[in-house]
């Protein structure tokens, strides 16, 4: 007779503890405290921390390995698995690696290749010494031959240097001076900055500390558009028409898909490196640009950080949420949905997010509707009333109004998704697709008499100043560690500069958490 195939047993189909115990072992997957290839601790060390029994953790372990998320047979100790698609440089399909290093190659290449994407995410930084042998031998669970191995590799490629006896990540050469990097920002960007009112990515802050610290002088240039065409103002010093040996490369923050090749072939006239941050999400490498020596640095606009985030809430027992977002079918939007459900999918939890998407059309009627917004309008001592002060005046009145408008149309457009979302009582989290949407879902909330976060948590991204002021639990994208080995690419020293082919380089974020996120009611 035969038997009926078993249905695999998911996260929800597991009893609570056990499913408490699988959390907190992933929880401290994501954190990076136990890291891809690195052993477990003992159970009776992870049943203590978690505050489980024996007989439960040995279940969520064995659990976790029939997951395929620990390896190593019974009887052995178990190991993290490499997480799915985790690279310490991702590349476009054109540009596809041969394996993935963090699985591919013998243990001493696995384990370099894991070092190298913990310099690239910023664990170690320009500068730093690395831990003693001994330390990195006990964090990386391995023999002293293979880090050798992995040290020396890392060392040939110029990712680290030797150091009396240690390890260190490379500054950029001070040799360097003199030379000067430039840097062009579309110049609605650039006004925000130069106000002290930064939008979440202060690309242009980091990148003066990094010049600063190796002698090299930065060129901050706005582009704009000129009829269809991106370009810089008229008498621009940045393309020579002869190669000048003082400028190093350039580094483009590429704020809209369209129109960008001619300002982009102006810059690689001259062979020079190139690190583009890409905020946009439908951009693509442009054909004549894929054997160039440029990097691109996605920033906000893949669905890995969506799934970080999801796997957040999972850890914190959120297993129903809703999502909320004034701005799709924008790309960036859609990716942060895409990968908080690949999150919930992963563990079994194929309807656990409510779509709570108001499209961009809407927004822009309502935006363009003639209701009566609040009007800013600032008033300065007539002894400082300048010509400069009054051209100052204006954008901050401008960029207050912008943030007014912004905050009423979003309380206009998302109000009925809030109350749709709320009539669910088996919804425990709210994520919105940015900081200012958060705002709004928190003001609503209070108004309701919902406590946060303990009837319902609240996460956002973007990580801005909105999110700090307002003790909002937001996803950074460690823009710190992207303009870092932007620079460094630049500068010749980044640690994926070997090849001279355009790559894609994914550098790794992080949930900040603060006051709107806790467990979810009723979590073991």
């Amino acid at each position: 007779m035969i038997q009926p195939r078993k249905k695999p047993v998911t996260p929800a189909d597991l009893p609570p503890k056990v499913r408490y115990a699988v959390d907190f072992v992933e929880t401290s997957i994501q954190s990076g405290r136990l890291a891809p290839g690195q052993f477990l601790p003992s159970i009776r060390r992870l049943s203590t921390e978690a505050k489980v029994s024996l007989v439960t953790m040995w279940k969520a372990v064995n659990w976790l390995r029939g997951q395929g998320r620990l390896t190593g047979k019974a009887g052995q100790v178990p190991q993290v698995a490499p997480k799915d698609g985790e690279l310490a440089v991702h590349e476009a399909g054109w540009n596809a690696a041969a394996g993935d290093p963090l699985q591919s190659g013998s243990s001493w290449q696995r384990l370099s290749a894991r070092i190298q994407k913990e310099v690239l995410n910023g664990l170690y930084k320009p500068g730093s010494l690395l831990p003693s042998l001994k330390q990195l031998e006990h964090r990386y669970r391995t023999s002293k031959r293979s880090l050798n191995k992995a040290l020396g590799a890392l060392c040939n490629e110029g990712v680290l240097e030797m150091c009396g006896r240690g390890f260190t990540v490379p500054r950029v050469s001070a040799g360097l001076a003199g030379s000067r990097i430039a840097l062009l920002a579309l110049d609605e960007y650039l006004e925000h900055y130069y106000l002290g009112m930064p939008q979440g990515h202060d690309y242009v802050r980091d990148t003066e500390l990094l010049a600063s610290q190796a002698g090299i002088r930065l060129t901050v240039e706005p582009y704009r558009y000129e009829g269809t065409v991106l370009a810089v103002d008229a008498g621009s010093t940045l393309f020579p028409d002869t190669e000048s040996d003082d400028i190093l490369g350039y580094l483009y923050i590429l704020s809209d898909p369209n129109n960008n090749d001619p300002l982009l072939k102006s810059m690689t006239r001259h062979k020079k490196p190139l690190s583009i941050i890409e905020q946009n999400g439908n951009w693509s490498i442009p054909p004549w640009l894929r054997d160039y020596p440029a990097r691109v640095f996605p920033v906000g606009v893949t669905s890995a950080d969506g799934e970080v985030v999801g796997r957040f809430l999972l850890s914190h027992g959120h297993n129903r949420i809703a999502y909320f977002t004034a701005y799709h079918p924008l790309s960036w939007s859609n990716y942060r949905y895409d990968g908080l459900s690949t999150a919930f999918r992963k563990a079994g939890l194929n309807d656990a997010i409510t779509n709570c998407a108001t499209e961009l059309k809407a927004w822009w009627s309502l935006h363009a509707e003639p209701v009566k917004h609040p009007k800013v309008k600032l008033k300065w001592p007539e002894e400082l009333k300048t010509f400069f002060f009054r051209k100052e005046s204006q954008w901050l009145e401008m960029f207050l109004q912008e943030r007014v408008d912004e905050i009423v149309t979003l309380r206009r457009v998302l109000q009925g998704s809030f109350e749709q979302a709320l009539r669910d009582d088996r919804t425990t989290a709210w994520v919105t697709v940015n900081d200012s949407v958060a705002v709004v879902a928190l003001e609503f909330l209070n108004k309701k008499g919902i406590k946060v976060p303990g009837e319902i948590s609240v996460v956002s991204f973007d990580d801005s100043y909105i999110a700090i002021a307002n003790q909002i639990t937001s996803y950074n994208f460690n823009v710190p560690a992207i303009m870092t080995e932007a620079f460094r690419h630049i500068a010749g020293q980044g640690a994926a500069t070997a090849s001279r082919r355009a790559k894609v380089v994914r550098i790794d974020g992080m949930v900040v958490e603060r006051k709107t996120t806790g467990r979810t009611r009723g979590a073991p």
